[in-house]
């Protein structure tokens, strides 16, 4: 047997590019923890900060749709060797980085290939591994983004000991090391020629491919789920989590506050296993659908406004989490629902849009925040009633899912 059809290449191919998706959330969710350094050293204001947030999540959001396109007319390695070299490129820029349009340059060229790693270890794991492996290696690779995720207390330990500028610069070396391995070990797939009619023979074809998953009502509504159930997560454990704990809950110290939002990614790591295998062994998706968003809803919803302490609170973020992590299922569907040929464009749109929704309702949150302070109410209850949006996101998730269809865990052209 060769090397490039064994079991252990098969892993090794897929586990790089999950590798590439953990180390792209590490960066991603770096900016909450080196912000207050970059406004020292370059004399930022708020609106300038905010400014490289926005310029990473458009140009994420703006690439989703491509990334799927290019995922599913080219092979997936070739496509994912580049958009590695693109964060990895964006990284050393950071470090080298004197001016603020450096900085700029940084987060959109990190966005533009990060939008490429979950939908390209997805791809490749389609590509080598049987159908119904999909449901627990999608939700592994998501894992190994939240572990990425969870990193931000580390984060902060090591810039405690470090320069930021430090810090990126050994990230940039990590990316070097994975880049190059990437080059030497990926291969093609042995049967490439077998599989040729999943890959669009033209670039037109392929956007007639994607208009026609867009045709799809249960692609809108995959995707309007996966942005909803995750926008709590997103404005919270990504963005400002942090602002709310100091607002609402001062007495704790802001290393607790990081330990609670990294605890959150830790739940959702167990959960993405436990509901991929869950899933997979029983043929359906709809039920972890609908336990992710009432298990979301609760949780969160008691976090936000019952008074508990800390280590009660610890508790909640890691069933949170738990429950939160359906979200893995609803990008397996996105792929089921439409035919194998152009999986890569659903799973890419529904990807899109849970990071869409999200930034849409952060933008609004902060533009009532403001509000808020504008007409003298206090930070605590400002930060109340103002993260009222997320249980309501949590909530209609939890509608939509009455309105999915079942895929029983296989494709459209398996179902026919």
């Amino acid at each position: 047997m060769k090397f490039i059809e064994s079991n252990f290449y098969r892993i090794l191919a897929w586990g790089l590019a999950g590798l590439f998706f953990m180390l792209h959330y590490i960066v991603r969710v770096a900016p909450q923890e080196i912000n207050p350094f970059l406004q020292v050293d370059f004399s930022l204001t708020m609106t300038q900060i905010t400014l490289m947030q926005t310029s990473f999540l458009v140009s994420y959001i703006t690439m989703q749709v491509p990334a799927g396109l290019l995922l599913d007319r080219y092979a997936p390695h070739r496509v994912l060797q580049g958009a590695v070299f693109l964060v990895l490129l964006s990284t050393f820029i950071l470090y080298e980085a004197n001016s603020f349009g450096l900085l700029l340059v940084s987060r959109v060229l990190l966005g533009l290939g990060s939008a490429f790693a979950f939908s390209g270890s997805v791809k490749i794991a389609t590509l080598w591994f049987p159908r119904q492996f999909l449901g627990f290696l999608t939700s592994l690779t998501q894992v190994l983004g939240m572990i990425g995720a969870a990193s931000q207390v580390l984060i902060d330990d090591a810039l405690s000991i470090m320069s930021w500028r430090s810090a990126a610069g050994i990230y940039t070396l990590i990316m070097l090391a994975i880049w190059i391995v990437m080059m030497l070990v990926w291969q093609d797939h042995p049967d490439r020629d077998k599989v040729s009619h999943t890959r669009s023979t033209s670039y037109k074809a392929v956007l007639i491919d994607f208009a026609e998953a867009m045709k799809n009502q249960q692609t809108w509504l995959v995707a309007l789920y996966t942005g909803f159930i995750f926008a709590p997560t997103l404005i919270f454990g990504e963005s400002i989590g942090k602002n709310y704990l100091t607002a609402v809950l001062e007495d704790f110290t802001s290393h607790q506050d990081s330990t609670m939002i990294s605890i959150i990614f830790v739940g959702f790591a167990v959960g993405g296993i436990f509901q991929g295998l869950l899933s997979d062994m029983l043929g359906t998706r709809r039920p972890s659908l609908f336990f992710s968003s009432a298990g979301s809803l609760l949780t969160f919803t008691t976090y936000l406004y019952a008074p508990i302490n800390y280590y009660l609170l610890c508790l909640l973020c890691f069933l949170y989490g738990f429950a939160n992590s359906g979200l893995v299922i609803g990008y397996a569907l996105a792929g089921e629902i439409n035919p194998r040929r152009i999986s890569g464009a659903g799973i890419a749109f529904a990807n899109m849009m849970s990071v869409l929704v999200g930034t849409i309702l952060l933008s609004f949150m902060g533009m009532l925040l403001d509000y808020f302070k504008s007409v003298q109410i206090s930070d605590k209850l400002a930060y109340e009633y103002t993260f009222a949006i997320c249980p309501i996101c949590l909530l209609i998730s939890f509608v939509l899912a009455f309105y999915i269809h079942e895929s029983f865990c296989r494709s459209v052209d398996e179902r026919l």
